[in-house]
């Protein structure tokens, strides 16, 4: 029953026109490979993120995040979800997970024109702890220009045109005089 060892496989060659299975070579890692994932990295861009928005406000890293959390879920629900996709492939990792978090594609854009809708949409997005970290619409106004800026700062300049160029002329003034400036490219992520 078992004597006829030399039979062709399915594939039409026999064994050892195979080779042996101790032949196997990983993939080399080249241009179109992809890299393991590396949590430390992505926490550690995400991170300095934070810290930067952090030092544009002088506040503390919770206010920071939360304020950063809050303006671009309004950026991602203001504007149309294939450009909100396109706009996350430019965020750190750590902070693509924030911006896609509750992400409802079936109800956006939202129609926000107006400077004031804008500032008033992050302030519904923001919380409870809204009023004791931004207890003046001026401050909360200095919070979304801080996120900018930063973005400003850490994304590519064809990223932050095109989000520009998508909020309507009222809300502009809300990413401040030097946005989009052009990316430093050690920060770029």
């Amino acid at each position: 029953m078992w004597e006829n060892f030399d039979t062709p496989s399915r594939s039409g060659r026999d064994r050892s026109e195979r080779g042996s299975r101790n032949t196997f070579q990983p993939p080399r890692r080249g241009p179109g490979r992809k890299r393991p994932l590396n949590f430390e990295k992505y926490a550690e861009h995400g991170n300095r993120f934070v810290n930067e928005v952090m030092e544009e406000l002088r506040c503390g890293r919770s206010k920071a995040a939360r304020v950063t959390r809050a303006v671009l879920h309004a950026i991602r629900d203001r504007i149309p979800p294939d450009d909100a996709i396109e706009f996350a492939q430019g965020l750190p990792m750590a902070l693509k997970g924030v911006f896609i978090d509750q992400y409802d594609i079936s109800a956006v854009p939202l129609t926000i024109r107006k400077r004031e809708d804008f500032v008033d949409y992050v302030h519904q997005l923001y919380g409870p702890s809204i009023l004791r970290d931004f207890p003046h619409r001026s401050e909360l106004e200095e919070g979304i220009r801080a996120v900018f800026f930063v973005l400003s700062q850490n994304m590519d300049y064809g990223q932050t045109e095109q989000i520009r160029n998508l909020l309507p002329e009222d809300i502009r003034p809300l990413l401040g005089t030097n946005w989009p400036v052009t990316a430093r490219p050690e920060m770029l992520f």
